[in-house]
């Protein structure tokens, strides 16, 4: 999930924005590439180290990791190395845009056959939509930062985030701040049919790129055949007629 910010930034989502693959998008391969010689700054056994969130948090504290794609709580525990964290945005590629993906955000829901559903739903429209909610949790709790653009705009100096631990902490979370303002974030994609099956599938790629770390015509032919294999996953498990099965051909050629 950490890596699509990349494809997002290069002109080349994952997704259509309507549960249809994308894999073989203009410049997926050259991302593909990009992101391979990146991993290749580290060493594997650094890599599968850093494969839970504890224990990338530790390593980026320790100083033995260089640069992260963070979660807003990463900040919670930064400053304990001492080694000067910092947050930038993701650099944007020739001819991309600005990216970032949305990850570790709070979805809130009201169940209908709960003990106290409108108590519940009240709960989750006030701190959707007001400021003391948002900021009592910025203030107490730590791992959230503000989504209202009112307090966004205040990124330069807010500091509202006393369960931030210290100075280091809290300019990481304005410059996340910042991030959120500035736009250009967007979803995790969406398989809503089989999505499951989708991302294992998508899993099993990234792991052939990585291990065989094959030439750009490699990747883009291992490319037209995830796109099949994810529109064959979405396929199993929807009421996809086969009329638009061929509508969606022209897309999968691109």
């Amino acid at each position: 999930m950490r890596i699509l910010h990349w494809f997002n930034q290069n002109g080349a989502p994952l997704d259509d924005g309507n549960g249809y693959p994308t894999a073989t998008g203009l410049k997926a391969a050259q991302t593909w590439a990009f992101h391979n010689a990146l991993l290749r700054t580290s060493s594997r056994k650094l890599i599968l180290t850093a494969e839970d969130e504890v224990g990338s948090g530790q390593l980026f504290n320790d100083g033995v990791i260089a640069l992260k794609p963070g979660w807003t709580n990463d900040a919670t525990s930064v400053g304990s190395g001492g080694i000067g964290e910092v947050a930038i945005p993701f650099p944007t590629p020739p001819g991309g845009k600005q990216a970032t993906i949305v990850i570790g955000n709070q979805i809130n829901s009201a169940f209908s056959g709960g003990p106290n559903p409108d108590l519940a739903q009240n709960f989750i429209e006030d701190v959707w939509t007001q400021v003391d909610a948002q900021e009592f949790l910025t203030k107490n709790c730590a791992i959230w930062i503000p989504a209202l653009k009112s307090i966004l705009q205040q990124y330069a100096t807010y500091n509202n985030l006393d369960k931030f631990g210290n100075d280091t902490a809290k300019a990481m979370v304005r410059v996340t701040m910042k991030a959120a303002l500035d736009g250009g974030a967007g979803p995790i994609s969406t398989w809503p049919a089989n999505g499951s099956q989708c991302w294992l599938d998508w899993n099993n790629f990234f792991g052939f790129i990585y291990e065989v770390n094959p030439p750009l015509y490699q990747i883009q032919s291992e490319l037209n055949h995830l796109q099949w294999q994810l529109l064959w996953d979405s396929l199993q498990q929807s009421n996809t007629s086969l009329t638009s099965y061929w509508d969606f051909l022209p897309q999968m050629s691109r």
